[in-house]
């Protein structure tokens, strides 16, 4: 019996993270960056989106690449990358956000 339920306890604890990781609140591009002048504030995980964690700040002039495929990659200039996850579909309005915040950057493409 005391499988069963640590069984039943897993599977429903799995359920409720992907539940979490998929929805639109933590995928908001405005909780994944934020706007600090010369610099970036960057959550670049569900688990920092949904606690609200204080963002990796970087200066905004040293990020020269955002790269859109599965997640969001940010590159510095020295060769670098920040990858942010992101929920399926969400990578299109994340870059979006990231090329507002940085339109000196270069953006590439990377299709599924």
């Amino acid at each position: 019996m005391t499988i069963f339920i640590t069984f039943i306890t897993g599977l429903l604890t799995m359920i409720a993270i992907k539940r979490v990781a998929q929805s639109k609140r933590v995928n908001d591009p405005d909780r994944v960056f934020v706007d600090l002048g010369d610099d970036i504030g960057i959550r670049t995980s569900v688990d920092s989106r949904f606690f609200n964690i204080s963002p990796k700040r970087v200066p905004k002039c040293k990020i020269v690449k955002i790269q859109q495929a599965s997640c969001v990659s940010l590159f510095y200039s020295g060769g670098h990358a920040i990858d942010i996850a992101v929920a399926d579909g969400d990578a299109k309005s994340i870059a979006s956000k990231a090329k507002e915040l940085l339109p000196h950057a270069e953006v590439v493409i990377i299709p599924d």
